[in-house]
C-alpha cells in the first residue's frame, strides 16, 4: 500500500516538476513581445498525445532545469528516457516551483524510502506500442509498467504541466542533438519548420532568406498589416520571402545589407545574426543605452554595423565567442544555431517586459 502511494505521490512531483508550462515567445510588436503561452490541457487531451507528442513535451523542460538534474533520452524511435534527480524535486518544493502542492509533505516525509526505491535519480521508460504508449518506472535493476491507477495519475498530473500547439515536429535528424529542445521550442511558437515532416537540417547552414522568415515571424509582424512596398533589394522580388525581408527592412532591422543586393540565399554570417536579432530585440526597447565595449581580439574585422549587436548579445549570454577569444563574425551560422539564439533572444524579451509589468 505504501509502494502505491509512493508510486503516485513520485510520478505527480516529478511529472509537475518537469512540465513545459509557461515558455514564452515574441509577438505584438505595438504591445511588445508576446505574451506568455499558457500550455494548460485536458486528461482527455493529454491520453490522446502520441507518443512523439509527449517525447517533444518532455523535451521542451529541458530548456528550463538543470541538465544535471534532468534528461530526455531518445533510446531509438520508438523508446525514450526520462531521468530526474531526488534533489531537485525537494529543490522544486523548498522554492515553491512544484506545482503538485498537495503532494509536498508526502514526498518530503518520504525522501528516504524514495532514495531506497528510486535511487538519487528517478527514471522512467516510454515505449511506443500499437495501441499507444507504455510507460514504466526503473526500480532497482527492472522496470515496472503503471498500472491503471497510475495510469490514471500520469494523465491527471501530466495536464497541469502544458500542451502542445502544434502537431508534427518530431524530428528524426534531432534526437539527442544539443539544440532539439530550441528547434521544439520554436517549432511550438511557429517560428520554425523542418526541411521535411521528419527532417530539420539542424547542421545544414541558415540562409539570410530563413534568418528574415524566422525572425519575422518571432516578431509577430503581419505581410498584411505590416507589407507596403518591396524593399530595394534588386534580387528579392520573386523570392517566397520577398515581403517578409521587405518587412524587416521597413523596420530597420536589415541595415547590414545596404549593397543593393540582399543575396537571400547566401549562408548568414554570425556577425550579420547578431545584428539582426540585435535589431529587433531593440525595437522592443531592450539594448544599450549608452556606450559599450567588445573585447574579441578580432573586432577590427567586424562590420560596424554589427558591433553594438555582438556586444550585446554577448553580454546577455545569447552569442558567445570562442576559447580564443575571437568571436569569428564572418563564419556561417547552422540552424541548430540559430535556433538556439532566437529561443534565448525570445525568452529574454519575455522577461524584460514581465519584469516590466511587476514594476
Amino acid at each position: 500500500m505504501f509502494k502505491k502511494q509512493l508510486f503516485t505521490t513520485t510520478l505527480a512531483a516529478t511529472l509537475l516538476l518537469s512540465g513545459f508550462s509557461s515558455m514564452t515567445s515574441a509577438q505584438s510588436h505595438e504591445n511588445g513581445p508576446p505574451s506568455t503561452k499558457q500550455m494548460t490541457t485536458t486528461v482527455a487531451q493529454m491520453d490522446s498525445l502520441s507518443y512523439e507528442e509527449m517525447y517533444k513535451l518532455f523535451n521542451l523542460s529541458e530548456l528550463v532545469l538543470d541538465p544535471k538534474d534532468y534528461n530526455v533520452t531518445a533510446v531509438s524511435t520508438t523508446q525514450f528516457t526520462l531521468k530526474i534527480s531526488i534533489n531537485a524535486i525537494i529543490k522544486s518544493y523548498e522554492e515553491d516551483a512544484n506545482l503538485y502542492i498537495e503532494g509536498r509533505d508526502a514526498f518530503l516525509a518520504g525522501i528516504d524510502e524514495f532514495r531506497s526505491l528510486f535511487g538519487q535519480f528517478i527514471e522512467m521508460r516510454f515505449t511506443k506500442q500499437s495501441n499507444g504508449t507504455k510507460k514504466e518506472f526503473k526500480v532497482g535493476n527492472g522496470w515496472t509498467q503503471l498500472s491503471a491507477e497510475d495510469e490514471a495519475v500520469f494523465l491527471s498530473t501530466l495536464s497541469r504541466g502544458g500542451e502542445l500547439e502544434r502537431s508534427g515536429g518530431y524530428f528524426l535528424d534531432t534526437l539527442n542533438h544539443w539544440a532539439e529542445a530550441y528547434i521544439h521550442y520554436l517549432y511550438e511558437l511557429n517560428i520554425v519548420n523542418g526541411k521535411t515532416s521528419l527532417e530539420f537540417n539542424p547542421n545544414g547552414q541558415i540562409t539570410r532568406a530563413q534568418l528574415a522568415a524566422m525572425l519575422f515571424r518571432a516578431a509577430d509582424f503581419s505581410v498584411t498589416e505590416d507589407f507596403d512596398t518591396y524593399a530595394p533589394y534588386a534580387d528579392i522580388q520573386n523570392h517566397q520571402f520577398a515581403k517578409e525581408i521587405s518587412v524587416l527592412y521597413d523596420y530597420g532591422l536589415l541595415d547590414i545589407f545596404d549593397d543593393g543586393h540582399f543575396n537571400p540565399n547566401k549562408p548568414a554570417t554570425r556577425e550579420e545574426v547578431a545584428a539582426i536579432t540585435y535589431g529587433l530585440m531593440a525595437l522592443y526597447g531592450l539594448g544599450f543605452d549608452d556606450e559599450y565595449s567588445l573585447y574579441f581580439k578580432d573586432a577590427s574585422s567586424m562590420d560596424p554595423l554589427a558591433k553594438e549587436g555582438i556586444a550585446f548579445l554577448q553580454q546577455e549570454e545569447i552569442l558567445t565567442g570562442y576559447k580564443d577569444g575571437t568571436f569569428k563574425p564572418k563564419a556561417n551560422v547552422t540552424r541548430a544555431q540559430f535556433a538556439k539564439i532566437l529561443t534565448l533572444a525570445t525568452l529574454k524579451l519575455n522577461e524584460y517586459y514581465y519584469d516590466m509589468e511587476l514594476e
